[in-house]
């Protein structure tokens, strides 16, 4: 279940209480442009995307980025927040990883140096 995320719009992410109604229902009448006249709308919960990193060989290249990058997780409920924010204050990429970055010290910091959080801080 989502975790309940309260946005700068009030918008709220709420946990789901409809059970999924499988992969046929989804494809097939919620998530197509225009929806058959066959398909009854019923409440129905969704599948969590998965989420995949996918880097290059230039960047195995150098020594340690890729290992950086691929055992770094932002859990789900961040996503959400970040995803939130993009959306309701119409903001970029990089306004986004800055708010990303103030708002979830605590996780981030974690995977850098003291030296390198410094460094941030200072450039946010």
């Amino acid at each position: 279940e989502p975790a309940v995320v309260v946005f700068n719009n009030g918008l709220k992410v709420l946990p789901w209480e409809a059970e999924y109604q499988g992969d046929d229902y989804w494809f097939n009448c919620v998530s197509t442009d225009s929806r058959p006249a066959s398909c009854e709308m019923v409440p129905t919960s969704y599948i969590p995307a998965a989420v995949d990193t996918l880097t290059t060989s230039a960047l195995e290249a150098y020594e340690g980025a890729h290992s950086y990058v691929m055992n770094r997780v932002l859990p789900m409920d961040v996503l959400y927040a970040a995803d939130g924010y993009y959306a309701s204050e119409a903001a970029g990429g990089e306004e986004t990883a800055k708010w990303l970055l103030r708002n979830y010290e605590d996780l981030w910091t974690t995977w850098v140096s003291d030296e390198a959080a410094d460094a941030i801080r200072a450039a946010l």
